[in-house]
């Protein structure tokens, strides 16, 4: 199948993350293994490619280098192309990409400069729904 890979545009970039938010989580298995599309995650990204262009990502890339970076990265893409998502770019490198806005399953929403001190307490609460 060929990869649903876009062009990349002067449109704003959004990052989206591989595991949880577009591909369901799995608890064993090695880093080329993704699971099944989570529910309304192709009509999701369907969407969003009207508007931005996509950004892969995903902490499956720590650590890895050379053959290994590149091998899990055409994994990535047979999935993507697998289940007709479309994006713009897997990002491979270290840190956080360029981009207009993060969606990622255990992302924690914090903007003081819009919500004032009360985005503060939203983010604690948040984090500690996260670890428990």
């Amino acid at each position: 199948a060929q990869a649903p890979r876009f062009k990349r545009t002067n449109r704003p970039r959004v990052c989206v993350d591989l595991d949880g938010v577009l591909a369901v989580r799995l608890a064993s298995g090695g880093a080329a293994e993704i699971g099944p599309p989570m529910y309304g995650a192709v009509e999701f990204a369907r969407t969003l490619v009207q508007t931005a262009d996509i950004v892969i990502h995903t902490s499956r890339f720590a650590g890895k280098t050379g053959q290994a970076a590149s091998e899990l990265r055409e994994c990535i893409e047979a999935w993507l192309a697998a289940n007709a998502i479309p994006f713009h770019e897997i990002h491979d490198g270290a840190g956080k990409p360029l981009a207009l806005a993060y969606v990622d399953d255990r992302a924690v929403p914090c903007r003081p400069e819009i919500d004032g001190l009360a985005a503060f307490d939203s983010a604690l609460e948040a984090v500690r729904v996260l670890c428990d």
